[in-house]
């Protein structure tokens, strides 16, 4: 299967429009185009600008609109940390397993656990039995010189427990460090240490470790992982069933986080959530003077301007995940993205025209991208979500005028799940829009147009063990869409309206794509949603 996917926001390209073609260009006189720097074309330089008069030998060609890339924050680094329910205290940690959890937060080891905060949970499977150092209280510090590594222990039953367990392995042996006194444990990361030997100081409570320092694919076999934010809600009303947690997602998820450690699953279960919260305001920020204020042109040219008009999108998402990756083989068996939450999008189409007649087949435009700060652990898996919103408008017109037409929408709460692995995993609810249509023109309105305005959330994912084999893409989209028709009626239509005979059609779609699927999750088509007839100033009966 290929997978020579781009990997948007956090991985490195932020300022690439996810998803995004150059725009088709409109039927008009300009040939010339140039390529911007983010890669989508614009006219070229001599053709930007220019006078809306009528002499047509004094006529410049039309412009479109320029989207503003808005450059991503940097992305969350986790470190090594404690899972809400671990016991330092513990003597098991000190025992070599092949099964072993490792815990990330943004504060390593300083992180309140118990308290609201981004994380992953492990459940790794070593190559040899493991002890991750890091998980007991009863090391008193570990030190690296060359490949030998000093562990000492805080009292003698500590050493004496460890120092029977260690024996007791008939084969080589694995020990796991974020010590500040180990290479990369300088960042706070950790680092593998292969055992081949090991001498005991019974009066230093200390362990002389020989060893080679590996790879984290020459240490472990396999990772199963859930990554989000973690959400403490401690006291859940009695009638309400763990109102944080995304059901639909955590179902799926859970056989493995049952696996990974029962009382994280409790704590799940007790009003706690996997998530990292997508703050959507994206609006078009190359805006400039029209008939309904500041607003983003889309096209100008032959004495017709067209603008999104109070154009934008505002929500909240919350995002949640699941990996199961072999290392050894190279590949990935449990992939999913849950996304849920509430967005509001408002979309206003307006045309104003000084010439009886024009018309354009419907072009694309970026109108806003923005990369989100992710979640990042060095040398496992990143993961990068980006926001783009774009508009699509085509028109005919034939009449001198100035019309808006304009729909409010939102949904309250909606959710979908993306599987990488398996396409029939995926599923989605709550796609249904409410919408508040409106329209108003000036003029002896006669005109048809088509306006979409998609938002779409990007994902890249890049495990890094599994190398080329482990870059992932999934894109959610929502497009909602409207065709217009207007025309001053004047008793030509044989209905009863003698004024500005108007109708909205609307449509509104989700859909996913991810690596070489594309899947329809929802889609709403009213018909129409809206019409009406607008009286015109001065014309008709009172």
């Amino acid at each position: 299967m290929m997978r020579n996917l781009a990997l948007f926001g956090l991985l490195g390209l932020a300022n690439a429009a996810p998803g995004y073609a150059p725009a088709e260009k409109p039927s008009h006189d300009c040939t010339s185009t140039t390529t911007s720097s983010h890669g989508y074309r614009t006219p070229s330089a001599k053709h930007q600008s220019g006078s809306q008069g009528k002499d047509a030998s004094k006529k410049k060609a039309p412009s479109y609109g320029e989207a503003k890339i808005q450059h991503v924050a940097d992305n969350i680094v986790l470190k090594p940390g404690y899972r809400p329910d671990h016991a330092l205290k513990d003597l098991k940690h000190l025992k070599p397993t092949r099964e072993n959890k490792m815990y990330y937060t943004p504060g390593g080891k300083d992180e309140d656990s118990k308290k609201d905060h981004a994380f992953a949970d492990l459940d790794a499977i070593f190559n040899y039995p493991t002890v991750v150092l890091d998980d007991s209280a009863y090391i008193h510090d570990t030190k690296c010189d060359g490949n030998d590594l000093k562990v000492r222990f805080d009292d003698k039953e500590s050493f004496d427990h460890a120092k029977k367990e260690w024996t007791a392995v008939n084969e080589k042996f694995i020990l796991v460090t974020s010590s500040n006194g180990c290479e990369e444990g300088k960042d706070g990361q950790r680092t593998y240490w292969v055992a081949t030997d090991v001498k005991y100081d019974e009066k230093k409570y200390a362990a002389f470790v020989e060893c080679d320092k590996v790879d984290i694919k020459d240490a472990i076999s396999r990772i199963d992982m859930v990554w989000g934010k973690y959400k403490n809600n401690p006291s859940p009303t009695a009638n309400s069933k763990a109102p944080h947690v995304k059901r639909g997602f955590f179902d799926d998820v859970g056989n493995w986080v049952k696996n990974a450690g029962e009382n994280v699953q409790d704590a799940l279960e007790q009003g706690a959530s996997a998530s990292t919260n997508i703050a959507i305001n994206a609006k078009p920020t190359d805006v400039s003077s029209s008939p309904w204020g500041i607003q983003q042109q889309l096209y100008s040219g032959d004495s017709v301007n067209v603008y999104c008009v109070d154009c934008g999108a505002r929500g909240n998402v919350e995002l949640g995940g699941a990996l199961g990756f072999s290392i050894a083989d190279l590949e990935l068996s449990k992939g999913e993205i849950s996304l849920e939450g509430n967005m509001n999008l408002n979309m206003g189409l307006g045309l104003e025209s000084h010439e009886l007649s024009k018309s354009f087949e419907p072009y694309n435009r970026t109108l806003f991208t923005q990369g989100i700060p992710g979640l990042s652990i060095t040398d496992i898996f990143t993961i990068g979500p980006s926001v783009t919103l774009q508009a699509k408008v085509g028109l005919k017109l034939s009449t001198s005028s100035e019309i808006l037409a304009a729909v409010d929408m939102s949904w309250s709460n909606f959710n979908a799940k993306l599987d990488l692995v398996n396409e029939d995993g995926t599923t989605s609810s709550g796609w249904t829009p409410k919408v508040e249509p409106s329209f108003k023109a000036e003029g002896e309105v006669s005109a048809t147009a088509s306006f979409g305005l998609p938002i779409s959330i990007d994902i890249g994912i890049n495990i890094v063990p599994l190398g080329k084999k482990g870059k992932y893409q999934a894109s959610l989209s929502n497009t909602p869409s409207l065709e217009l028709e207007a025309k001053y009626a004047n008793n030509a239509t044989g209905k009863d309206c003698k004024d500005i005979d108007w109708e909205f059609r609307f449509t509104d779609s989700t859909d996913v794509t991810v690596i070489e699927w594309s899947k329809n999750l929802a889609s709403w088509n009213p018909s129409p949603i809206a019409d009406g007839c607008l009286k015109v100033p001065g014309v008709g009966p009172p």
